[in-house]
């Protein structure tokens, strides 16, 4: 145990940061519920259909856990793999100590500490791509760049964003390079993203179902979604600020003109994915370049440099974790009804200040109320079909919260209004050239989302209709009673 005396300080902080990630009820408030309900649904255990943009791999991995630990396996599963990319960082770097402690420390780490989702494989599967690229770019061996394909494609099978983060890798690295090299990237990209290929394949009889899916959903969030308004996260003054706290102070002395033409394809890779975080900014994604970042600018730092960065980074990591620490035995309450019950990280606390012009802080939990809620429901009215709203995704809250089998279905407020139509199309755009001469043909490009045709849902059957939160009022139905955050509807 003598590795464990010398580090000992090392393992302290990293079990404060586990403690903190398994005691805050806090999970993370962007898209956790694409990851874990798909968990859920594949272990047989989600009373409604699925709905998710996202790649199914993360959580058909975990569903057989979900069986005996629920949800909380996803928060472990997620701190092991953080834990690597701790090991990662101190081995790529040459085992340098300073830099171990500058990603210990590092906001962004701590930031995502509690957070479920694929960010933290991600991380770890790009941080070893860009290490065996830069031996690459040093001895051009074949081998290095089959290595990094195959990570790039098996970070990609479980999260989509690292295929623009991944491309980048590989042009600025094999730009110039022999052609060949490039096409043994791309295969070994292909071998890598197997697993979801053959999971689409077996759940969708299609291989690259949540690729396109996925690139669909991005294509109607950039124009307003599917239930129309704002679809995708905009660039504000606000959300920039964010990002510059989140990403590793020490990095942007790289940007100095030796130093960024000694590392020239690493600055100019990480400088590329940079901008999409900008052009998208969401300080979760910051977590895959930092360990990058760090690597390469922390053995720049003098001691005096190096201990100012560290204060630094524990006074801004500990306000961004301040209210996971509210959220341990507590929560808070604003207008955010959406965050009162899955969540506050610091930038939604802000947002929802700045709402109310208030912020409280409750011991009891919109989650616990609802989930009490929905048991009773269960209870009161057994084997029964509930039509959810008032919005189309109403339904997922109570799938989500529900554990047991005496629900036969949360059904969505939009697939039951749906049914009593023939429309089909949720979301459609086409593109449609005209051409400027007498030709005799026109192409067009489209693409949309559809209901699925395959419905087993008897929609007539359903007697009961539940609100959740806000005002419901579902047409041919009459309200019978109300719980504390539902309320009960029957059929006229």
């Amino acid at each position: 145990m003598g590795w464990f005396r010398e580090y000992r300080w090392e393992v302290v902080m990293f079990a404060a940061l586990v403690v903190l990630a398994l005691s805050t009820t806090f999970n993370g408030p962007a898209d956790a519920g694409d990851y874990l309900d798909v968990g859920k649904f594949l272990s047989g255990q989600y009373a409604a259909k699925i709905r998710s943009s996202h790649s199914y791999l993360l959580g058909a991995v975990h569903a057989p856990l979900l069986l005996t630990f629920q949800f909380g396996v996803f928060k472990v599963t997620n701190l092991i793999l953080l834990a690597l990319l701790v090991w990662s960082v101190f081995v790529v770097s040459g085992k340098d100590r300073r830099t171990l402690w500058l990603f210990l420390v590092a906001p962004a780490v701590w930031y995502m500490a509690p957070w479920i989702g694929p960010i933290q494989v991600a991380a770890l599967a790009m941080l070893w791509a860009w290490f065996f690229m830069e031996r690459y770019a040093k001895t051009g061996g074949v081998k290095e760049v089959l290595y990094a394909g195959l990570l790039v494609g098996l970070g990609w099978a479980f999260w989509d964003t690292i295929l623009f983060f991944g491309a980048f890798l590989g042009l600025v690295y094999l730009w110039h390079r022999k052609l060949g090299h490039g096409f043994a990237f791309l295969a070994l990209v292909a071998v890598g993203l197997l697993p979801r290929l053959i999971l689409d394949a077996a759940l969708f009889g299609f291989p690259i179902y949540t690729i396109l899916k996925s690139s669909m959903g991005t294509l109607a969030n950039i124009g307003g979604g599917i239930y129309g308004g704002q679809g995708h996260t905009p660039m504000t003054l606000f959300d920039l600020i964010w990002i510059f706290l989140v990403v590793p102070f020490s990095f942007w002395m790289l940007y100095t003109k030796k130093l960024f033409v000694k590392h020239r394809k690493s600055m100019i890779w990480l400088s590329l994915c940079l901008v999409l975080i900008l052009a998208n900014p969401q300080m979760r994604y910051v977590l895959v370049l930092a360990p990058v970042m760090i690597i390469l600018s922390g053995k720049y730092l003098s001691k005096e440099v190096w201990k100012k960065i560290m204060i630094a980074s524990v006074l801004v990591s500990a306000l961004l974790v301040s209210p996971y620490v509210v959220q341990v035995n507590g929560t808070f309450d604003s207008s955010l009804q959406t965050h009162n019950l899955i969540g506050y990280d610091l930038k939604n606390v802000v947002q929802a200040y700045r709402a109310d012009g208030r912020l409280e802080v409750t011991d009891v939990l919109l989650r616990n109320r609802v989930i009490a809620d929905v048991q009773q429901l269960a209870e009161d009215y057994p084997d029964e079909a509930f039509l959810v709203g008032p919005d189309p995704d109403s339904y997922q809250v109570l799938a989500d919260l529900y554990w047991g089998s005496r629900v036969k279905e949360f059904v969505s407020v939009q697939d039951y209004d749906l049914s009593k139509t023939d429309e089909v199309s949720l979301y459609e755009r086409r593109w449609e050239p005209v051409p400027k001469i007498q030709s005799r043909r026109q192409i067009w490009v489209g693409g949309g989302l559809n209901k699925n045709p395959i419905d087993e849902t008897d929609y007539d059957s359903i007697e009961y209709a539940v609100g959740y939160i806000k005002d419901f009022a579902p047409k041919g139905f009459v309200e019978i009673e109300k719980y504390d955050t539902l309320t009960v509807f029957q059929k006229q």
